[in-house]
């Protein structure tokens, strides 16, 4: 849905797809150093950063730096070159591709193209980060694996990307923007805050560090734990909780069901930054374009996903209740169907009643019931029982005298002796019972 394809494989293709997937499953995880030990130096780094301490002030120009990087990647590689939600104009589009950059996590076109794949082939072998292979895998394992060539690459079509010169230029210019924004301008702007070492651990490792895992939550987390709001079939989830550090990119079940939309907070009460500085700048006349799903289509996902979200608590309630009922039985709180009763004529009750001058056979709803070991406990007194004994009390017990709980309700039905014989019933009914 969000992306565009070549064409079919040839036979030649999907045998060799076969076989790389058959590798695939035998193949054990190899760790890929570089980025391995990438990303250890700046987590490293950035727990020294916490030791050292900071000022309010850097705290919040790191923060600020995050943040941008953030939205470079939200965005920028995501939602204007993955998904092509909007058009931007070449300010924006420099911007992005600058702050996406900084963001260290791959040139736009290289995380455009993965993003792609993973939209495609989610939760499959040749999803990048596939939610299937564990939590760390899906966060963060994906990017200490060596890579191994997934025969989907060839599927995915980036000439709308490659089309684009800024994209083009940021490739080209991508590990010089990496270093001098992870290693010489922390250091600039350090000295600037009065310290270039405290600088330098804030503005670098750790404003990297909030930014990454803002997105790698999304990849892990949002893949399995939150609400399931707009399709039940895909592992994607939304978790408002992370909305602010994602800029909007935890509304992850609306995004992989609507996947254009510029929008991933959908409804205008979710917290979505990267959506509202997109609306921000389309207000200067700096995007326009801004795709928006109909909004009759998203309130129908809306509405038939939790209508089987109902329908699903529904069968478990009652599998729940008919398992907590089965197991009731032979004690005292089974409570016999009511088609299994014997059944009685009322001269039958009335002759039982007479026989049993300091008995409680109660009539309700048809069904005779014996609470005489009840009498103790009724909060009406025992009197009140007595006095509709061989009667029918069922005015009485849901309107007249009080209104019972379900709890009263069930207590009742465990106390059903028999039934009324009704007049549809022949007369061997009450001789069966």
């Amino acid at each position: 849905m969000s992306s565009h394809s070549t064409g079919s494989c040839s036979e030649d293709e999907h045998q060799w797809e076969l076989q790389w997937k058959a590798k695939s499953k035998q193949s054990i995880f190899q760790t890929w150093w570089i980025p391995g030990l990438g990303m250890a130096y700046a987590h490293v780094m950035a727990v020294v950063a916490i030791w050292y301490g900071c000022s309010w002030h850097v705290l919040l120009s790191t923060l600020v730096i995050s943040q941008s990087c953030l939205l470079g990647v939200t965005a920028g590689a995501h939602r204007l070159w993955s998904h092509g939600s909007f058009r931007a104009s070449t300010p924006i589009r420099l911007f992005l591709a600058i702050t996406q950059a900084v963001a260290s996590q791959g040139s736009a076109r290289w995380w455009a193209q993965r993003h792609r794949i993973h939209h495609r082939w989610v939760d499959t072998e040749f999803d990048p980060y596939n939610s299937k292979r564990g939590f760390f895998y899906s966060h963060i394992g994906w990017i200490l694996e060596r890579p191994k060539y997934n025969p989907k690459v060839r599927l995915i079509d980036l000439r709308d990307i490659d089309a684009d010169w800024v994209v083009r230029w940021q490739r080209t210019a991508y590990p010089y923007i990496v270093i001098f924004a992870g290693f010489i301008f922390p250091w600039i702007l350090g000295w600037a805050h009065g310290d270039p070492l405290m600088g330098f651990l804030w503005f670098g490792p750790v404003a990297r560090v909030i930014s990454w895992h803002g997105i790698f939550f999304v990849n892990s987390y949002c893949h399995w734990k939150g609400a399931r709001l707009f399709d039940n079939e895909i592992s994607a989830r939304t978790n408002g909780f992370l909305g602010l550090w994602s800029m909007g990119e935890s509304n992850h079940s609306a995004h992989h069901v609507f996947a254009k939309d510029y929008r991933h907070g959908i409804m205008p009460y979710d917290i979505d930054p990267a959506k509202w500085a997109i609306w921000v700048w389309a207000q200067l006349g700096l995007v326009d374009r801004l795709y928006k799903f109909d909004d009759h289509i998203i309130q129908q996902c809306a509405l038939e996903t939790s209508i089987e979200q109902k329908r699903q608590q529904l069968h478990a309630l009652e599998q729940q209740h008919a398992q907590h009922m089965e197991s009731a039985k032979g004690t005292s709180y089974f409570m016999p169907p009511v088609h299994t009763l014997p059944v009685w004529s009322m001269q039958k009750l009335q002759e039982k009643a007479e026989a049993e001058k300091g008995g409680a056979l109660v009539v309700v709803d048809g069904i005779v019931h014996d609470v005489r070991k009840y009498l103790p406990s009724h909060p009406g007194g025992v009197a009140l029982l007595r006095e509709w004994h061989g009667r029918d009390a069922t005015e009485a017990f849901y309107r007249g005298l009080n209104i019972h709980s379900k709890a009263a309700r069930i207590l009742m039905a465990r106390m059903a002796v028999a039934r009324l014989l009704e007049d549809e019933e022949t007369e061997s009914s009450e001789k069966e019972g």
